[in-house]
């Protein structure tokens, strides 16, 4: 749901690496930076490794490991801003509304050293559940070869499992890969840093549902740096039905020179987002600023391989492109034009170092990508 931000440092390739050998092997002690903590590996993923096929021949390894395995969940996504008649040319292009608005509170955690967000990992409650989102990558440093910071895609995996999250997490800290002289050029406060926007209040469901996250959030000092409410209704398109001629004509302008007969629409699902960005400390969860609509173009996709997620991606951005011109966006990101991501315009506003040290690593890595030359 961060849109602009799947981009950042490479080294959360090789974490994307490491996260998938640790589920194969299931080892029972991760080391952390601040702290050693077991880990009970009985509910881990044992999802295909890096680079190798979901149904590829079982090794020694995963001949050990548990029987059943979470699947690998990746969701591809685009983001758009939301134009007048969006919500009428999609009904125009055969989505349907999977029923009335829902709404929900989200919570983003990461610590003083921004060591989660800079890398690109978003840790979140939503309502009563906690998950965990980060880059997803079907093999060691595949998304160097395309730039998805270009296109405004993202590609996230998603877990939801308490042992897992904790231990994708414990590989991310291993690196010890935090940003801190970036950080202490553009924030030299750390009381300013270490400043939660929100009250992190844990229950019992949280404990005992998430108790090894529980413990790691507390012992790493993880505190609400995101704290926004979503009105959410979504609209979903099935494979069996094509862009008609008749359909085509709602497009916008910036579609016109596309040809209906080339865009055959897969499963899609759009979600249209208003966001209301809650008062920072507020035990009422007053907002501050309401209204931040935002729609997205998704599709989900379960245990794939990097040749399906750049088709995903392929099909994504074309059907995006459809939907609205990047210029017209309202807010624009640093990366390219693209409309900001809710995540990101909570921190402008409330956390402004913190989007700046976002804007600099962006800059930073983009530099670095156009002087590394091309193999």
């Amino acid at each position: 749901m961060v849109g602009a931000f799947s981009f950042l440092y490479s080294a959360t390739s090789s974490a994307s690496q490491w996260i998938h050998t640790v589920q194969r092997q299931a080892t029972p002690l991760f080391i952390r930076r601040r702290a050693i903590l077991p880990v009970t590996t009985a509910r881990m993923s044992t999802a295909a490794p890096v680079g190798e096929s979901a149904n590829a021949p079982a090794g020694a390894a995963a001949a050990a490991a548990p029987s059943f395995r979470t699947p690998r969940i990746v969701e591809i996504e685009k983001k758009v801003a939301i134009q007048h008649d969006t919500e009428q040319l999609l009904h125009s292009l055969g989505f349907q509304s999977n029923g009335s608005a829902i709404s929900f509170v989200d919570t983003y955690l990461d610590d003083a050293s921004c060591t989660l967000t800079s890398a690109d990992y978003w840790l979140r409650r939503r309502d009563a559940k906690w998950e965990l989102k980060y880059p997803a990558r079907a093999k060691p440093h595949a998304s160097d070869s395309k730039d998805l910071r270009q296109t405004g895609l993202s590609r996230y995996e998603e877990q939801g499992e308490d042992a897992q999250i904790v231990a994708t997490l414990q590989c991310l800290y291993a690196q010890n890969a935090a940003p801190l002289a970036e950080i202490r050029a553009l924030c030299p406060d750390e009381a300013v840093r270490s400043q939660p926007v929100h009250a992190l209040e844990i229950g019992e469901n949280d404990r005992s549902r998430w108790p090894q996250l529980m413990a790691f959030i507390q012992e790493q000092q993880l505190f609400p740096v995101v704290h926004l409410r979503t009105s959410r209704r979504s609209l979903t398109h099935q494979p069996e039905r094509e862009v008609t001629a008749a359909s085509s004509a709602a497009l916008s302008s910036a579609a016109a020179s596309v040809s209906a007969s080339q865009l055959p629409l897969p499963s899609f699902t759009v979600v249209l987002d208003e966001a209301d960005f809650l008062q920072p400390q507020s035990a009422a969860s007053v907002p501050t600023q309401s209204g931040y609509c935002l729609a997205e173009v998704e599709r989900v996709l379960t245990d794939p391989s990097e040749a399906q997620m750049q088709e995903a991606e392929q099909q994504v951005t074309q059907f995006a492109a459809l939907l609205q011109p990047p210029s017209s966006a309202p807010y624009l990101s640093v990366a390219a034009a693209l409309p900001l991501g809710k995540v990101e315009r909570f921190l402008a506003l409330f956390r402004p170092w913190h989007y700046r040290l976002i804007c600099t690593l962006v800059a930073a890595a983009k530099q670095k990508k156009q002087s590394t030359p091309q193999s």
